[in-house]
This record gives structure tokens, C-alpha cells and sequence, in this order.
């Protein structure tokens, strides 16, 4: 397979969506009316409500494929420019012109969701009250790249005035790469992915009694999860044997790994590290109670204690608290340059931690 044009060019087709919109419900629920012989009796009544909103954008890039089972070329007298592109050939992959420039698919989003629940629960004449909330709102802003693949038993890239290479794998037996009069760039492209979560509820129940409310129950949660991660996608580019031409050849964190290199190259080699950074954190709170709040009186603190101590509890109240956390954050740095060193891990620090309080079990608090 061989294609010839002035101007050779290969982007990416991606699929996007867009969306925006929100809704909302409410639902009204009335227990029976009971007419009893002194009058009628209250019913009881049940209202909840979900609100919500979405705005947001998305754009995923869907790569190509040039395959052939013996021989592809790729040639542009002008240039080559090829984004979102793998080209892989049984034998011979070769692409030639004024320029050539090899980049990734790139894909982004940004999304907002934010949904909101409420509820509002009271008994038969007005005995009891429930009430129940809840708000969860997911953010992502995210920009990142799925890199390509230039394959074959023998892989030659040749311009006169430079080659430009992002986020490129290959694999081969011989690597020609030349850029003739301009420089050879092996380059790395930044990945951000950047993610908000977070959900939080309620849920209180209690008896009313002399128009005064005293929960008895309830619930609640907060959890959030975190990512703020920067990573690359490198160029690498792995073969027996190797030939580099050119004038100047830069490396940012990208490589040529080669049990044989044939350095042709008029000027300089220039090599540049980068860093990929994890950071994600997530924080898990959840609790639930039950009981009477009762403070102890002066004169009987010490029935009062001997009281909780019997029933498990405290205060007269019945409990569980639970606590999880889960935090990585590492770094490793990925030297560029011909046959580099494997990335270095420089930190690595990882937070698992559990931990629950309870009354429910008779004399005992657990962690």
C-alpha cells in the first residue's frame, strides 16, 4: 500500500456530545383519612423531591488504521501530518516528506452534574416527623491523549526539514529516522485528568409530642473523591537496530531503545525528564444514631453511666461512626534520551485507613 500526495494528511475523527438540561420531580403521598367516632383523625403525609442539571461536553478520539500485510508508505512532498494514526505493515513502513509530524488522539471533557433530594415525611395526627436530604455533585475537567503506533519488521521516517514526533510507539527490527536538514523531536504529550465528587446526605426521625420534635434516629454521610492527576503520553520507540540523522535530536522524556544506535547527527543531542504525578484522595464519612439524648443530672451521674455502660450506650444514645480514607499520591520520573535509564519512582505514599466507632456492642468501642 503507497500514498503519494503533495500534502499527506491523517486527523483524528472523534465522537462528541454534548448535553445540557435538568428536571424535576415531586411526589405528594396521603395516607388514609380514618373518621373515627370522635372526629376524623389527620392523615399522614409524604412529600419528596429530586432537582437536577447536567451541562456538559465531551469529545473522544477514535483512531485510525493503516495496515498492510507487506508494505505501507506514507509520502508527501509537502509534508506528512498524521494525527490519531497507526500504520503497521508486515515488512516495510515508510514515511517520507518536507515534514512529517506523528501526533495522538486527544480526547477531553468537562461535565457538570449536580442533583439534589429532599423529603419531608409527617405521621397519622401529627405524631411523628421525618425529614431526609441529599446533594451530589460530579465535576470532571480532563484533557487526554491515546497514543499511536508506527509497526514493522524495518520502519524508516524520513524528512528534509525535521521530524516531529508526540506520544509514538514502535516496534521494529531497523529504525531509520531522519530528519535532514531540521531536528529530530521526540516529545511527550501532558494528560490532566481533574475529578470533583462529592455526596452528602441526612435522615432525621423523631416523635412529636406537645408541638415540640425530638429526633430518635438518623443518619448521615459525606464522601468525597478527588483526582488531580498529570501524566504523559511519551514517544518510545524500540528496535535492534537504529539510525538517527539529522541536525539536532531533543528527547522530552520520550526514547530510543536499541541494542545497536548509529548516531549520524550533525549537532547536538538534548535530553529533558518529565514527571507523571498521581493524586487522587477519597474520604468516606458515614454515621447513624438511635436513642434518646439524656444528659446525665448531677445527683445520678453515676446510676446514669452504669446505665450506659449496661445498654451500650452513650447518653442514651446507641451509635455507629465509620471513617475511610484512601489517598495515593506518587510521582515517577521518566528520563528521555538513547537507551535511558527505567523511570524512577522519587515518591510513593499511599494512606489506607478504616476506622469505626460503635456502642452497639455491649462495653465496647472498636477502632
Amino acid at each position: 500500500m503507497n500514498i503519494n500526495s503533495d500534502q499527506a494528511n491523517f486527523t483524528q475523527s472523534q465522537n462528541t456530545s454534548s448535553h445540557k438540561g435538568g428536571g424535576f420531580t415531586l411526589n405528594v403521598g396521603v395516607g388514609a383519612i380514618v373518621v373515627p367516632a370522635a372526629g376524623a383523625a389527620v392523615p399522614s403525609v409524604d412529600v419528596n423531591f429530586t432537582a437536577n442539571g447536567h451541562k456538559g461536553n465531551r469529545t473522544d478520539a477514535v483512531s485510525h488504521n493503516v495496515q498492510g500485510g507487506n508494505n505501507v508508505g506514507i509520502h508527501g512532498k509537502e509534508g506528512v501530518n498524521l494525527q490519531g494514526t497507526n500504520v503497521v505493515a508486515g515488512n516495510n513502513v515508510s514515511i517520507t516528506g518536507e515534514t512529517v509530524n506523528v501526533q495522538p488522539g486527544k480526547s477531553q471533557v468537562q461535565d457538570l452534574n449536580v442533583s439534589v433530594g429532599g423529603g419531608v415525611s409527617v405521621g397519622a395526627n401529627t405524631s411523628s416527623l421525618g425529614i431526609n436530604g441529599n446533594v451530589n455533585v460530579q465535576h470532571e475537567n480532563s484533557t487526554t491523549h491515546q497514543g499511536v503506533s508506527l509497526n514493522g519488521q524495518n520502519v524508516n521516517i524520513q524528512a528534509n526539514n525535521g521530524v516531529n514526533l508526540i506520544g509514538v510507539s514502535s516496534n521494529s527490527t531497523d529504525l531509520n529516522l531522519n530528519g535532514g536538514k531540521g531536528d529530530v523531536s521526540l516529545n511527550a504529550a501532558k494528560n490532566n485528568v481533574n475529578k470533583t465528587g462529592v455526596d452528602v446526605g441526612l435522615s432525621l426521625n423523631g416523635g412529636i409530642s406537645d408541638d415540640k420534635w425530638t429526633p430518635a434516629s438518623g443518619s448521615g454521610k459525606l464522601n468525597v473523591d478527588v483526582v488531580r492527576n498529570e501524566t504523559h503520553t511519551t514517544t518510545d520507540l524500540n528496535s535492534q537496530n537504529a539510525t538517527l540523522s539529522g541536525n539536532n535530536a531533543h528527547f522530552n522524556g520520550s526514547s530510543i531503545n536499541a541494542e545497536n544506535v548509529i548516531n549520524n547527527l550533525k549537532g547536538n543531542v538534548t535530553t529533558r525528564p518529565v514527571t507523571d504525578k498521581v493524586n487522587e484522595t477519597s474520604v468516606h464519612l458515614s454515621a447513624n444514631g438511635s436513642g434518646k439524648f439524656t444528659p446525665y443530672p448531677a445527683d445520678k451521674w453515676a446510676e446514669s453511666a452504669k446505665k450506659d455502660w449496661d445498654n451500650g450506650t452513650i447518653a442514651g444514645v446507641k451509635s455507629d461512626v465509620n471513617v475511610k480514607v484512601d489517598s495515593t499520591k506518587t510521582e515517577t520520573v521518566k528520563q528521555g534520551g538513547i537507551n535511558p535509564e527505567k523511570p524512577q519512582v522519587v515518591k510513593n505514599k499511599v494512606v489506607k485507613t478504616n476506622v469505626v466507632l460503635t456502642t452497639k456492642r455491649k462495653n465496647s468501642f472498636s477502632i
